[in-house]
């Protein structure tokens, strides 16, 4: 039923809202204290969180096919080695993503098709910073779909709300606050 399928996907279609007040939370306090340049550097990171959010997805959606089947199975050491080699494959991207976020910034900045030195500057320091998050958001990603898999939309929607609201604005607050 509509029922069924809203509350099966409704845990893991939160990240949409949360990230829409996310944009407007982040987008009012980096005009206020950066103005448009700030702007021009948010929107190449969030670029770049979309990209790897993206991946981080398309890895937890993989492993739903095994986990789902290990479910309805009932298998408990299936579920338990698929997520062990999860954990594993997220590590191995988020070093990779990692290495090249701390490795090229500048040249990724660039990608984006800014120019100006102070803009590639200021989004070199950010991407270098968001790049400490990778594997917290790669691992908050993976468990989200996964307690959705295992019918604990509860539990994926807090998870959710942590990453993209309860950590990220008040770290956004103060750190805007501490540095400008």
């Amino acid at each position: 039923s509509f029922l069924a399928i809203i509350k099966n996907g409704g845990g893991t279609s939160t990240t949409y809202i949360y990230k829409f007040f996310t944009i407007l939370v982040f987008n009012n306090i980096i005009m206020g204290v950066a103005g448009v340049d700030g702007i021009v550097v948010y929107s190449v990171i969030a670029s770049i969180a979309s990209i790897a959010l993206a991946i981080f997805e398309g890895l937890s959606k993989t492993m739903q096919q095994l986990v789902s089947t290990y479910v309805g199975e009932k298998n408990n050491c299936g579920i338990q080695e698929t997520m062990k080699l999860s954990a594993k494959s997220a590590v191995v991207l988020c070093s990779g993503v990692l290495v090249l976020l701390q490795l090229f910034p500048s040249v990724i900045t660039k990608i984006f098709g800014i120019t100006d030195a102070a803009i590639i500057a200021s989004a070199t320091e950010g991407i270098r910073i968001y790049s400490l998050c990778i594997l917290f958001t790669c691992f908050n990603a993976m468990m989200g779909y996964y307690y959705q898999f295992v019918q604990r939309q509860k539990i994926t929607i807090l998870l959710i709300a942590v990453r993209e609201l309860v950590v990220l604005i008040p770290c956004v607050v103060v750190l805007s606050s501490w540095w400008g």
